[in-house]
């Protein structure tokens, strides 16, 4: 499709969202979190292929990894500024989770409103 998008998937039986989350990162990035949380939203859009409102939480990852492999799923990667990758991103609902994102870690009280998920029980 030629477009820049952020890691995930489709939640498979017995899954949680956040394991979800999770495997699809590791999945299609290779990373390893450090800290993972769960993001006070919820994106919510219709796909047109099956006639349905799809409802997506949103999860936010920390690592100290910095090597990227690459799922078949995608073409190349590159680590971005928030600016650059606000650009860079095709859809509004995650240029808009971005923007979140951005602002809960740079304001102390929002950042408290993210609930951390232990990787333990991932």
């Amino acid at each position: 499709m030629g477009i820049w998008s952020i890691a995930g998937g489709k939640i498979k039986a017995n899954e949680t969202a956040y394991q979800t989350a999770y495997r699809e990162m590791r999945e299609e990035t290779g990373l390893n979190a450090i800290h993972f949380y769960a993001v006070d939203t919820v994106n919510v859009f219709y796909e047109v292929s099956d006639d349905m409102f799809h409802l997506t939480p949103v999860f936010l990852a920390e690592t100290d990894d910095t090597y990227v492999v690459l799922s078949d799923e995608h073409t190349e990667f590159k680590w971005a500024e928030y600016e650059e990758a606000y650009e860079d991103i095709h859809w509004t609902v995650w240029k808009n989770n971005l923007k979140l994102i951005d602002e809960t870690l740079h304001n102390e009280n929002l950042f408290r409103t993210l609930k951390r998920i232990d990787i333990q029980i991932i």
